[in-house]
């Protein structure tokens, strides 16, 4: 009794970004997403903030009893897009309610691309050297 007397006083609440990183490394490690996406803007924005880009693609709506995500990925092409949306909201549910205590009610997942993992790893390396990757040599 005592206790309920307390968490009305004094409750426990997280930040959103607390509630974005548990979701995107739960999201991260699901087979079938290459990566969470975002607007070349939000890459420039993370660079000067420093901020962590694992946070990129998600959006929360944090209250104090629940919470709602949203999602951007890009899949891996060729893997069951519905079977990977299954999992990420199993994933993220479990791992939401397990380290807050938080109900999800609502996960949304919007796929911006697939492609394969060369690909990505091919964009990756334009983006780090500036647009072109250069002359092929072998």
């Amino acid at each position: 009794m005592e206790e309920d007397v307390l968490e009305k006083k004094s409750p426990l609440t997280y930040e959103d970004r607390v509630i974005r990183k548990i979701a995107s490394i739960a999201a991260n490690n699901i087979e079938g997403i290459i990566a969470m996406s975002g607007s070349l803007l939000s890459g420039i924005t993370d660079k000067i903030m420093n901020s962590d880009s694992r946070e990129k693609g998600i959006a929360v709506e944090v209250g104090q009893k629940q919470v709602a995500v949203d999602l951007k990925v890009i899949c891996e092409y060729g893997i069951s897009i519905p079977e990977v949306y299954k999992k990420t909201v199993s994933k993220i549910t479990e791992d939401i309610k397990t380290m807050t205590g938080l109900e999800v009610v609502e996960i949304n997942m919007h796929v911006d691309d697939i492609m394969t993992k060369e690909e990505y790893e091919r964009q990756l390396k334009q983006k780090d050297t500036g647009g072109s990757a250069g002359p092929r040599v072998d």
